[in-house]
């Protein structure tokens, strides 16, 4: 009996591990791709170019578009023990979302607004930080 409690908890440890998994989504947006956007000059054609098809289109009744785009990053660290327990180790998970929120106006930009939200592990509260451009007046 005692050789099968050693021999299962040695298959038990080895069965052991450690992952990463990964999750992208959406397109790399950077702050200085965003500081490049001009109200008033910036045209339509010129975001789709630089930062792709949008994850959202609205229109608001004064034929207003809005375009969203996201960029989401999550790291995640997991430790396993079988058979099925997965433990999220503290301190070791990391996500990042942007936010970018481009209107149009006969396809010039009048207004855009960019936000990141970040949180790196499960103990530390996240920080948002985000820029607005100025707002064309309404015609």
């Amino acid at each position: 009996m005692k050789h099968v409690i050693i021999i299962l908890f040695a298959v038990t440890f080895l069965a052991c591990g450690c992952a990463t998994t990964q999750v992208k989504i959406g397109r790399k947006i950077s702050a200085a791709d965003v500081n490049e956007i001009k109200i008033g000059k910036t045209t339509k054609t010129e975001i789709l170019k630089k930062f792709g098809a949008p994850m959202t289109i609205s229109i608001d009744p004064r034929g207003v578009e809005v375009y969203g785009f996201v960029e989401l990053a999550s790291d995640n660290h997991t430790w396993a023990i079988p058979p099925m327990l997965v433990i999220y180790i503290d301190g070791k998970a990391s996500s990042i979302g942007k936010m970018l929120s481009v209107a149009f106006k006969d396809d010039i930009v009048r207004h855009w607004s960019y936000s990141v939200n970040s949180t790196m592990g499960a103990a530390e509260a996240g920080s948002t930080q985000g820029i607005s451009g100025a707002t064309l007046p309404d015609d």
